[in-house]
This record gives structure tokens, sequence and C-alpha cells, in this order.
């Protein structure tokens, strides 16, 4: 579960029944948590969205709303790699899933790709679709205008890239 702590009591924050809540993440701006979740056999990424106290800071000592967020992404995030991790305005979230890919050989493997997404699960877009066989490492530009990442490239080298949040302007630096 994911807990609250204060003092000395502890108080679950995710519902009752959501199993194995992992993985979270806060917003950049403390309002809300990411985390992933396996809930019946299916995985999912939830969000938990503190109320505002008055003056507008979020007020932890609420009751935070559970909301679901993955519902449109095309595979399941419970098996993502790392934690669900927000651009810095707060706008998006990468994540990385499993997917398949054909290696030079011609032979499918399961690896994993990066997705940008909104964090209700809208707009999903794929991040260097076909140039890069296995996504590793993804981080946020200060500005939130690029995403650089380590990858191993068709010819099955490794190389570091460079790439807009929405999948275009793909670049190998190495």
């Amino acid at each position: 579960d994911l807990l609250r702590v204060a003092d000395g009591s502890v108080t679950p924050l995710t519902p009752p029944g959501q199993s194995s809540p992992s993985r979270p993440q806060w917003s950049p701006d403390g309002r809300e948590i990411a985390y992933q979740v396996a809930d019946g056999g299916a995985f999912g990424l939830w969000r938990l969205t503190f109320p505002l106290a008055p003056g507008g800071a979020p007020d932890y000592a609420g009751t935070p709303q559970s909301v679901p967020g993955s519902t449109l992404l095309p595979m399941d995030i419970g098996q993502a790699k790392g934690n669900p991790d927000w651009s810095p305005a707060g706008g998006r979230l990468m994540v990385q899933m499993p997917a398949l890919v054909t290696v030079p050989t011609g032979q499918l493997t399961l690896s994993y790709k990066t997705w940008v997404t909104n964090p209700d699960g809208t707009e999903p877009s794929l991040l260097v679709p076909t140039q890069t066989l296995a996504d590793r490492d993804p981080t946020w530009s200060p500005d939130g205008a690029w995403i650089a990442q380590w990858s191993w490239n068709p010819d099955l080298k490794a190389a570091v890239w460079l790439v807009r949040p929405d999948g275009t302007g793909a670049v190998d630096l190495t």
C-alpha cells in the first residue's frame, strides 16, 4: 500500500482492495502521485490527487482522490521498467513498457520501448518506434522539450538518443 505516516498513525492512501501498488512518483507541483497497480490480474497506472488547502498548496492531511489513468495505453503498464516519470511541467508521464521488436537477424524479441502519455492515459505516443531496439534510462530535459535515453540501434550498437516527447526529431548522438 501507499501509506501516509503522520502523528504516529498510518493511513492507507490507495483504495481498499487495490493490490500491489508500487513505484510511486510525485508530480512536480506535489499535488499528485503517479503509481502502478495490479488490479484483478491487470496492471495499470493510477494517480492520487490531493485536495488543495486554503492558499492553493496541496493538503496532504486531506483524503486524496484515486484516479485510474492507463485506460488508453496500448500495453499493461505493470510490466513497465522503472518508475513513471513526470515531465518537468507535470503535463506528461513517461513510462517504459515491453514491446516485440525485430532484430537485424530477423528474429522477434521482447524489449522495452519508451512511451509518453497524458497523466490520464490519453494521447500516448511511442518514442523512436523503429530506430531503437531496447530503450533504457529515459530522462527529461530540464525544460521538458527533449528526452534522452540510451538504446541499441539497428546495428546492435549502444547509442544515446534525443527525441521530442511527441516522438519526432529522433537523433542518434553517438
